[in-house]
């Protein structure tokens, strides 16, 4: 949390300006068995992690792929790695863990103690996904989304962070579809936004809301536009006015709405500076990105400019660089 002040020439009051850095990382299953990366080794891997968590200064961490057979060994490295970031950062954590089906990864949450305030643990585990096709099977998160209602210390503002991580495209040749799991991945798209929608309105309007994670796909596809708001399922059901080209992109016969989320990377590229938070063949590419309500843009800008970036290397620690923004209150 970083405070500093902003001197009113006009008037013999100081007002302070407060940003709180909220993260998202994909810890590309941190404290697994070796799978082949030298970077995966897990000493290297995980020094490689907690030196972009130091660099990066987060008061609030997401991340996916926080690695465990089951939720004891989950918390156990999820434990482990909150006391290396006490000692690298001088700060303590508190830790939040989510649940999962028939998987050894699942989402979390490092809390800075001196930060923020846990007010509530919520997830999206266990129910149905909306159906795009009506009469299909219906299917479920393997990885729930896991939501933290926050307080910030010493101010009334209130938070609900959503972290998200997506069904990924690495096996997309096995969706009988021929779509790389993009029909699944709206499916949880809408989910996800809808169950936002709906805590919004019980924790208060006043509330900002942010969905974060690795969406494992891009600004432009089907699935980003259904998180976004600016398609829904319904959109794409027979008789809609949407279908999706073979680059998962919608191709609409009716424009859409205005979206109700924005991607904060995904903003900044389009003021002409592409920043890439995942690189496949040489291809970046914005997988991971935190999306603020639009209403919300101007809380994460300085100077006119999107308050958010990314660090560390492809190399080192994750195939996935830790994207960050900053949130003034």
């Amino acid at each position: 949390m970083k405070v500093g002040a902003l001197l009113i020439l006009t008037a013999p009051l100081v007002e302070l300006r407060a940003e709180l850095r909220i993260c998202t990382q994909n810890l590309a299953r941190v404290g697994a068995p070796l799978r082949g990366k030298s970077w995966k080794g897990p000493l290297r891997q995980r020094e490689a992690l907690l030196k972009r968590f130091e660099e990066a200064e987060c008061d609030v961490i997401a991340v996916q792929e926080l690695f465990g057979a089951d939720l004891a060994e989950a918390k156990k490295i999820a434990d482990s790695l909150a006391n290396d970031l006490r000692v690298v950062t001088k700060r303590s954590y508190t830790t939040v863990i989510g649940s999962n089906i028939h998987d050894q990864i699942r989402n979390a949450f490092f809390l800075a103690d001196d930060a923020v305030t846990l007010l509530e643990k919520r997830e999206l585990f266990g129910e149905n996904l909306p159906r795009l096709i009506p009469l299909s099977r219906p299917s479920r998160f393997t990885r729930a989304p896991l939501g933290v209602a926050l307080k910030i210390k010493d101010s009334d503002t209130k938070l609900f962070i959503v972290n998200l991580h997506f069904k990924s495209r690495s096996q997309g040749y096995k969706d009988p579809t021929g779509f790389e799991f993009e029909f699944l991945r709206m499916e949880m798209a809408e989910a996800t936004r809808v169950w936002a929608e709906k805590e919004e309105a019980r924790l208060g309007e006043d509330a900002v809301v942010i969905l974060l994670g690795d969406r494992n796909n891009t600004a432009g596809s089907a699935s980003v536009d259904v998180l976004s708001g600016n398609r829904t399922l319904e959109d794409f059901r027979r008789g809609g006015s949407c279908k999706i080209d073979r680059e998962l992109v919608p191709e609409c016969t009716k424009p859409g709405r205005v979206g109700e989320f924005v991607g904060l990377l995904d903003e900044a590229s389009e003021d002409g500076k592409f920043i890439g938070s995942y690189r496949y063949r040489g291809e970046l590419s914005i997988l991971d990105d935190i999306l603020v309500e639009s209403q919300d843009l101007k809380r994460f800008k300085s100077k006119g400019k999107i308050a958010a970036g990314v660090v560390g290397t492809f190399n080192e620690g994750s195939d996935h660089k830790l994207v960050y923004g900053d949130l003034t209150y």
